[in-house]
């Protein structure tokens, strides 16, 4: 009997084990077929199963590498960290390491990076210099260009091979690339392209090319490029829809716009266009939403040279600028399978112009950087209902450097409420932006859309001073592809039904987790530590308090006094109107711009997590073991799935501001348009208690009471805002000391009649 037991317990265990041998060959096999989610769960069952630590320490290092690609840096990250404790060698260790790096690298943590790769070695060849790439290329983006290229020729030819020399020759020449020495970078990539072969040697053979257009060489240029791209065609491997080829035809636009050969130029970045888009369309169905918003922090300004082109092309300018918004501001249903995303990509000059009425003009402002100058430019493009017309605005330098006071207007802007008057009364800068603009518009213009880009997202530059605008009606758009009725599929939403008001949070107090909360969320709070130092602290909104109930009596609802994060993503999605009095922040980080010869490379896009709004417990959620930390961030609104709610209410602080990007400053806004809210209403900066009750409850009283169109109860109750009078006033008598009630209604006060009381509000359809 005893036997028979053991011999069974001994198959079992067997079978155990030839189970996650198993599942560890199919992971492997997932992996190197591109099929990620699958290998990780595979990964994850052998990590569970598998006795063997050197076997679990390959798992996580391989499970980190999926994660990797489906934009889970943080738990990349993680399985780093449990691989590396459990390397028994410090080769193992280092390895692992290495990798490790190549995901801080991605996520912009280039000292961790210089930390961990400064004191490594290895013994091999290829290692090693792969190290040194990795670490020259951290030192370039800290703007250490010498200890870089120092780096990459420290290494003595006789220790390493033809191909890692000519990886470290690589390296150096695009470093210097960036430097603007372009003969030194020629030389070390046409060196570095004699010791490669196949897709390394073409694709330096592209980037020699982009080199030899700097230095005017512009027939070898073209040579090089045409033969990249007659090689990738030709490749079963590559061919014409592959990433690597739509990025050489961009390649040969650009030295063919640098040569001035503008037609060619056009023509080729037109394939380059409809390449680029069907690429997108074909891969955004099967992407993480972390995955999208990388690779459009990628694409963006790639697509945005198309702008370089100038006035010859406007109807093609304006179709590059909706596709710019439309990937960026994709909601969750839209890009939920192929059919519902080629109906919203399908929006274009033409469909707008037609869907403008007699007398309406649509305009879509564009910030990109010029290929042939290298100033930053800002341009209108103005589409009335026969054409498109393209207006030239002024360099980064020309708007941005426009002096407010003794300061230039982007250091006002980001000052916040400080500068607000003289923004708001300057004539100068309101004839910059518009007068060119309004000079094309067709005479009996009573309706402008637009959509503003770069700086003018920070700004309510519909609100400055100027004779130019009297008269015509100014509506801000996210995207004026807004103008165009869109069908509403079968898996969309037609609008939730409930109303929900928000305000008087306590921020001290914590509400315990659901059950149904398993998963652990602090990406708000670990970003908030990681760049500002400290946790935030937020007071407690009395004025907040009475806002919400004075909304909620109008919409005939309960007035919310406990959100926590947990609920109101819950319900959220269940509210047709959302009403949401509470903090608002917008953290002023610095993100640094990818190196030009990295512009093709995938990086992590951290600038939603830098803006969100407090819920309850925010100030000490963070702090303990919680699934949710108390901060709703842009990026987890990303997320959600809010396609039937048709207006958020964002009453806050600063909750128009962000990291600003052609789709608006990436923060609150963003991440509701993605999550698919409809109307957006915010601040542009730290608002009037006072002034924004009385501006709202004029709001809801127009739309719900007076029944008047959203944008006209938004803009009456701007206006009664600014109007607002007291005709009767408190005094203290000097002489008996006591107040007295006094009337001024021949000579009223108007508390309210600055920008700041009534500008910071924005309406954003």
């Amino acid at each position: 009997m005893c036997k028979w037991w053991w011999i069974g317990l001994l198959c079992s265990v067997q079978l155990q084990a030839q189970s996650w041998i198993a599942d560890f060959r199919q992971a492997d096999e997932a992996r190197a077929n591109g099929l990620y989610k699958e290998a990780v769960a595979l990964y994850s069952r052998v990590i569970a199963a598998t006795p063997d630590p050197t076997a679990r320490m390959d798992c996580l290092n391989s499970r980190a590498v999926c994660y990797k690609q489906l934009a889970d840096y943080r738990q990349a990250l993680a399985d780093y960290g449990q691989a590396e404790a459990l390397a028994d060698t410090p080769e193992l260790k280092n390895r692992i390491l290495f990798n490790k790096t190549g995901v801080l690298l991605q996520t912009g943590r280039y000292e961790e990076v210089v930390d961990l790769l400064a004191g490594m070695e290895f013994a091999e060849e290829q290692q090693e210099g792969k190290r040194l790439a990795n670490l020259a290329v951290a030192y370039a983006y800290m703007g250490d260009w010498e200890q870089g290229i120092r780096l990459l020729e420290q290494v003595p030819e006789d220790r390493c091979g033809k191909e890692t020399q000519a990886t470290l020759l690589q390296n150096k020449g695009f470093i210097k690339w960036e430097m603007h020495d372009y003969r030194g970078a020629y030389e070390d990539l046409k060196k570095a392209s004699l010791a490669l072969q196949g897709e390394r040697y073409y694709l330096t053979l592209a980037n020699l090319a982009v080199v030899e257009a700097e230095l005017k060489l512009y027939e070898e240029a073209l040579c090089h490029i045409d033969s990249v791209l007659a090689w990738q065609g030709g490749q079963p491997s590559i061919g014409t829809e592959h990433p690597d080829y739509i990025i050489s035809l961009r390649k040969k636009a650009e030295i063919l716009l640098k040569k001035g050969e503008r037609e060619e130029a056009l023509r080729l970045f037109r394939s380059f266009y409809k390449a680029e888009l069907d690429y997108v369309k074909r891969n955004f169905v099967g992407m993480t939403e972390q995955n999208r918003l990388d690779f459009w922090k990628k694409e963006k300004p790639l697509l945005s040279e198309i702008f370089s082109l100038g006035e010859a092309c406007p109807e093609f300018l304006y179709d590059v600028a909706l596709l710019r918004r439309h990937i960026a501001l994709l909601d969750r249903k839209t890009v939920a399978d192929r059919k519902s995303l080629d109906e919203f990509c399908r929006i274009d000059s033409r469909q707008v112009r037609k869907a403008l009425r007699p007398k309406e003009v649509a305009v879509e402002f564009a910030c990109y950087k010029d290929l042939l100058s290298a100033d930053t430019m800002y341009i209108a493009l103005v589409a009335s209902r026969d054409r498109v017309r393209h207006v030239a605005l002024g360099t980064r330098k020309d708007l941005h450097g426009h002096r407010v006071g003794n300061v230039t207007l982007d250091e006002a802007v980001c000052a916040g409420a400080r500068y607000v008057d003289q923004i708001y009364e300057d004539t100068v800068l309101a004839k910059k932006i518009w007068q060119p603009i309004v000079k094309l518009l067709p005479a009996g213009t009573q309706t402008l859309y637009f959509a503003p880009d770069g700086l003018f997202q920070m700004l309510g530059i519909e609100y400055l001073v100027s004779e130019d605008l009297k008269g015509l009606e100014m509506r801000r758009l996210s995207s004026t592809a807004q103008i165009v009725p869109r069908q509403v599929g079968p898996g969309k939403k037609n609008g939730a039904e409930g109303v929900l008001v928000v305000g008087g949070l306590a921020y001290n107090e914590c509400l315990p987790e659901p059950d149904t909360v398993s998963v652990s969320n602090r990406i708000a709070y670990d970003y908030v530590i990681r760049n500002y130092g400290r946790p935030m602290n937020f007071a407690y909104l009395k004025g907040a308090g009475m806002e919400a109930d004075s909304i909620s009596a109008i919409l005939k609802t309960e007035s919310i006094v406990t959100a926590d994060e947990a609920w109101l993503k819950h319900r959220l999605g269940e509210s047709r109107i959302a009403h949401l009095a509470t903090h608002g922040y917008s953290l002023k980080v610095s993100l640094n711009e990818p190196l030009y010869f990295m512009r093709d490379s995938i990086q992590e896009d951290q600038s939603l997590l830098a803006s969100g709004i407090a819920l309850t417990g925010a100030n000490v959620a963070g702090k303990m073991e919680r699934a949710e930390d108390g901060l709703l961030s842009a990026r987890e609104l990303c997320d959600m799935d809010l396609t039937g709610t048709e207006l958020v209410v964002l009453s806050a602080c600063q909750t128009a501001q962000g990291v600003v990007s052609d789709e608006g400053p990436a923060g609150l806004v963003r991440g509701l348009k993605r999550a698919g809210v409809k109307t957006v209403i915010a601040t542009l900066w730290s608002v009037d208690d006072k002034a924004t009750a009385l501006f709202m409850k004029a709001l809801y009283e127009n739309w719900k009471v007076k029944k008047q169109d959203l944008y006209v109860a938004f803009r009456q109750a701007r206006e009664a805002l600014r109007n607002y009078k007291i005709t009767k006033k408190v005094v203290l008598q000097r002489k008996t000391l006591r107040r007295v009630v006094v009337d001024c209604s021949k000579d009223p006060i108007y508390p309210y009649r600055s920008p700041y009381y009534w500008a910071p509000f924005v309406l954003i359809d």
